[in-house]
């Protein structure tokens, strides 16, 4: 505040608060303080929350069988799954919510399809997606997961023109989303609608929550058809996740001749025969139906070749082609990316405590090659309804795990190149003793890949991060 001469009357610090009011507080030179609260319409800057990996589903419960056969399932007949909307995604609305964010005005979240790939690939890794345009992730109906964003973000600047910018939250695949989105020639460009020029929002703030930067082993086995890694360990028996859902879809595509339809082509019998035994290969069924995994495979060395030298799958058929290309201009450090935003922060869980005994959850690192004698070992296909010895002279693949991550992810995924990158703040949350060399912000909550969503910390930690501004 000033004279009309240009000198000092008070120094002046304003704050936003979680009612969307400014609280300004004044001193003048003799000490004397005070202060004033003014209520403010300004809306704070829209967060879009991008769920992860399985957290999205029919919006009808009905449409299940429909939802199973149909890939690339309408945005508007999607939902986040009760489940996931209850113990991950409504705590962390909720938090917002008490900050001043509006849901359905000022706080959003974007349920789509995870079966789909997440962008398509332009072949070159350069930490551009070329292939990604305004165009390609606008189409009504998307062939990547990436559409529905896209479609979303469409329509959020379409109803309100003045919205120029957002903050973007992904959590586990839906920060692998995120980034996409950032480094793609669709990030920022114009599109027309209804006659009018448009531009799809620039990102303020990008916080990527738990998620896989470098992908994760546990997807290795899975991409594989052996989806033990995806079971529920109960009392009386394991349930098999992903097999309680997708058996039936395969058998029904093998014995009944059931089509499952997509943007990227039938699924059928005849597109899953293996041309060598004529007969249906459940893994070309998984890899076809669950393309989206590829995303996720690890692009990190995790794999024991026979030699026992450890190894990446980055030079075989199975490469990671999307984190590939993303990650391709970083380096510790280094992250040429992160310019695009104003802001990037990182957030994860380095060391949870579970189970009975509150013992450290480990998770899976490494992945070891082994061939099967055909008396020993387990996998869990999903045409199976129990977990079986695999056949011998097969090859299969035996879990390694070690405490250093959140239980689904490992530290070195997590961690990415982002430690000591100055236009990234990275926290990493922990409930345990650190070990030599490693760091993390304590707490009592659960840091585990999903629960992290609901510890009241990292809760205070996201609203702090959203709603600071560094000028």
């Amino acid at each position: 505040i000033a004279r009309s001469d240009g000198s000092a009357i008070a120094d002046v610090a304003f704050k936003r608060s979680a009612t969307n009011r400014i609280e300004v507080t004044a001193r003048d030179g003799f000490g004397q303080r005070e202060i004033r609260f003014v209520a403010v319409q300004q809306r704070p800057e829209p967060v879009v929350i991008v769920p992860g990996w399985g957290t999205s589903g029919p919006a009808n419960l009905f449409d299940t069988p429909e939802f199973l056969l149909n890939r690339g399932y309408p945005a508007e007949r999607l939902a986040v799954l009760g489940l996931a909307n209850a113990f991950v995604y409504g705590g962390l609305q909720d938090s917002l919510a008490a900050a001043g964010y509006v849901k359905g005005r000022d706080q959003f979240i974007v349920p789509y399809d995870w079966r789909l790939p997440i962008a398509p690939s332009d072949g070159v890794p350069d930490g551009v997606l070329s292939a990604v345009t305004a165009e390609s992730i606008l189409q009504p109906q998307p062939a990547f997961s990436l559409g529905y964003l896209g479609n979303f973000l469409k329509q959020m600047v379409v109803n309100d023109p003045s919205i120029v910018s957002i903050d973007l939250l992904g959590h586990s695949n839906g920060g692998l989303l995120s980034r996409s989105y950032v480094q793609s020639r669709a990030y920022g460009a114009t599109f027309t609608a209804g006659g009018r020029t448009y531009a799809l929002p620039k990102v303020e703030d990008l916080m990527l929550l738990a998620t896989p930067s470098l992908g994760s082993a546990i997807t290795y086995p899975f991409w594989n058809n052996d989806t033990s890694s995806f079971t529920l360990s109960l009392v009386i028996a394991d349930v098999n996740i992903v097999g309680t859902i997708l058996g039936p879809v395969y058998n029904d595509v093998v014995a009944n001749g059931a089509t499952v339809a997509g943007p990227d082509g039938r699924i059928d019998r005849a597109a899953i025969t293996d041309p060598v035994t004529s007969l249906p290969d459940p893994r070309l069924f998984l890899r076809r139906y669950l393309a989206s995994l590829r995303d996720m495979l690890p692009t990190y060395a995790f794999l024991t070749d026979t030699s026992g030298i450890l190894t990446t799958i980055n030079n075989t058929p199975d490469a990671n082609h999307l984190l590939l290309d993303i990650n391709a201009r970083s380096s510790p450090g280094r992250n040429p990316w992160a310019r695009l935003v104003r802001e990037v922060t990182v957030s994860y869980g380095e060391h949870p405590r579970g189970g009975f005994f509150n013992q450290p959850i480990v998770t899976e690192t490494f992945v070891r090659a082994v061939v099967a004698d055909g008396r020993s070992g387990s996998v869990w296909p999903i045409q199976s309804g129990a977990p079986i010895t695999p056949p011998a002279g097969s090859v299969y693949y035996v879990r390694t795990t070690l405490p250093a991550g959140d239980d689904m992810v490992p530290s070195v995924s997590l961690r990415a190149t982002y430690a000591n990158d100055p236009r990234i703040v990275v926290r990493p949350w922990g409930n345990g003793v650190p070990g030599l060399g490693r760091m993390w912000t304590p707490t009592r909550s659960s840091v585990r890949h999903a629960a992290i969503l609901g510890n009241p910390d990292v809760l205070a930690f996201i609203r702090l991060r959203l709603m600071w501004d560094p000028g």
